[in-house]
């Protein structure tokens, strides 16, 4: 299994997340194609960021970047780092201990 498939997987279970987070998760795990979503550059756009994190909406990604996650301007448009996303989300995510 690919180590990124492996990471989200693991990510998911460690984290007690809303529920479109997790059938986000779900649904880019099984769909998931290695190289697909990251450029050349390692840097995200703003729908390989929300596809990277779980399928999640627009607004969920601006409210993260209100709350802290790290994003870069460049020439009028927002990238990210898939590194910051999983850090924001292991900073933020609350433990499941149900699991």
């Amino acid at each position: 299994m690919d180590p990124l498939r492996t990471n989200l997987i693991s990510l998911a279970a460690d984290l007690a997340t809303p529920y479109e987070a997790v059938s986000g998760a779900v649904r880019f795990i099984e769909g998931w194609v290695p190289g697909e979503i990251q450029s050349q550059t390692g840097f995200l756009s703003d729908k390989d960021a929300r596809k990277y994190a779980g399928c999640i909406s627009r607004a969920t990604l601006y409210l993260w970047r209100k709350r802290g996650l790290r994003y870069y301007e460049v020439g009028g448009r927002v990238l990210y780092l898939p590194a910051d996303i999983t850090d924001f989300i292991k900073r933020n995510g609350e433990k499941n201990e149900n699991v």
